[in-house]
């Protein structure tokens, strides 16, 4: 049984079905990325507490894309420091980069896109608050954008990031509990 049928056998009537479809369709516009293989976003919000649930494969959780997805946010917003501060030392850049890229920073605008609604979890984890667990929350960004990677490429990836995160830039490195890198 692939992953959809697994995923679709979870829901008892085509409403359910449709409901979901849409879910994903919505998703899809607040990203401002159509994904030509919708089963790679939809591996993206499989967190492994649904997986688990629903005894599928450990494989088939969004690890593996969020492993991806952090290689790609690494590369992405090395490219971007790397031209907004052409002067700067290695080790500047690599301090900016860990707060751009942190669990913290991709959590507040997961938040922001409202990431959680969209995240499969099982109904423990979800009565548990893990929609809004930040952890959780950053893990599904990072998968998010290792699937738009492996759907589209580095133009559509660096897209992403640009929109959600690199757009803010300065706010994030501004934030007064980030102050020790205002001085970068």
């Amino acid at each position: 049984m692939s992953i959809i049928e697994k995923i679709f056998s979870i829901f008892k009537t085509k409403e359910e079905q449709k409901v979901f479809d849409d879910k994903l369709e919505e998703l899809e516009d607040l990203i401002s990325y159509t994904f030509t293989d919708k089963n790679l976003l939809r591996k993206a919000l499989m967190h492994r507490s649904f997986v688990n649930t629903a005894n599928m494969d450990r494989f088939e959780s969004n690890e593996n894309l969020e492993f991806l997805g952090d290689a790609v946010l690494g590369l992405v917003v090395s490219k971007f420091l790397y031209y907004k501060y052409p002067t700067r030392r290695e080790g500047d850049m690599a301090r900016i980069k860990s707060l751009v890229v942190s669990e913290k920073v991709l959590a507040r605008y997961s938040k922001v896109l409202e990431l959680g609604k969209y995240i499969y979890l099982s109904k423990n984890e979800r009565k548990m608050g893990g929609a809004f667990r930040s952890s959780i929350l950053a893990d599904t960004y990072e998968a998010l954008l290792g699937a738009i990677y492996l759907d589209g490429g580095y133009a559509p990836a660096e897209k992403y990031i640009n929109d959600t995160l690199l757009n803010n830039f300065e706010k994030i490195i501004q934030k007064k509990e980030n102050k020790n890198f205002k001085s970068l």
